[in-house]
């Protein structure tokens, strides 16, 4: 095939996209395995401090892979109706994913990530830019390459590499999105994420847009309810937050209920606002 010509010998098609996911899961495992050892402890200040060398290992193998993942290409973006489509699948499934947390529709409890694990000052800083980073960035694309652009069509034909991603399948469709929705903490949330990502698939065949609609999904993933927040920071985001609600020109009731959930964070105060922050983990 043209394409397996292409890549340097002992990378096939596969393993360029499974290796980046597997390499992120590989940590996951590890923690777990140290933990049965009493190697490591997986306490969450000993996983957000192990999360940068995770994320950094991610990236190497995505710099090696993506080179030869041509249905990666930012070119995709200047498709304008698919990006645009894209981006409002990446805000339809923020707003599913903050009203679907039902007791039944989870699985275990989540680990919240510690920023002041590190030290203050820089470390702390490069610490939160290296999670930022890696929820918006480097999971995206880890987890599209795997689900989206080799299982989803590794389950439909032998030769997978010539099957469209504009190809509806209900096996792959199924399969794909029910091991992408146990992979995650909810669920249920997790199910129509994938089948929305899916469905964006089928609608642009770019697997690009599906990586540009991840990121808000991955980052409300990444909201805990531990983060401690300095009057300085929750100052500048006051401010930030009045600035929304003038450029929407909505209720100021709006922006909490839409981002987080109803009778949460509104309406605006000192108090509610501070509590809606310490829902961030940033």
């Amino acid at each position: 095939m043209a394409a397996q010509n292409l890549l340097p010998q002992g990378l096939s098609p596969t393993l360029v996209r499974v290796l980046p996911f597997a390499v992120y899961m590989a940590f996951i495992a590890l923690a777990e395995l140290g933990e049965l050892t009493g190697i490591f402890m997986p306490t969450p200040e000993n996983l957000s401090l192990l999360y940068p060398v995770k994320a950094l290992c991610t990236t190497v193998a995505l710099v090696v892979c993506l080179r030869h993942c041509p249905e990666i290409s930012w070119r995709h973006l200047r498709e304008g109706k698919a990006t645009l489509l894209a981006l409002l699948a990446g805000i339809l499934v923020f707003v599913l994913w903050i009203n679907l947390d039902q007791p039944w529709a989870v699985i275990g409890d989540p680990v919240s990530f510690q920023h002041d694990a590190a030290p203050e000052g820089f470390p702390r800083l490069s610490l939160i830019v290296c999670r930022f980073l890696g929820a918006a960035v480097v999971v995206p694309l880890a987890e599209e390459l795997f689900w989206r652009s080799w299982l989803i069509r590794y389950l439909q034909a032998k030769d997978w590499l010539a099957v469209p991603f504009a190809k509806p399948h209900l096996f792959s469709f199924l399969a794909v999105n029910i091991l992408f929705a146990l992979e995650h903490h909810m669920v249920l949330a997790g199910f129509v994420a994938g089948a929305i990502y899916t469905a964006l698939l089928y609608r642009t065949s770019s697997v690009t847009q599906c990586v540009l609609a991840h990121p808000l999904f991955t980052l409300r993933q990444r909201m805990k309810g531990n983060a401690d927040f300095s009057p300085k920071h929750v100052c500048l985001l006051e401010k930030a937050w009045a600035i929304t609600e003038k450029v929407l020109a909505v209720p100021p009731e709006f922006v909490p209920i839409f981002m987080f959930r109803a009778g949460e964070a509104s309406p605006i105060s000192q108090r509610t606002f501070r509590q809606t922050l310490s829902d961030l983990s940033l």
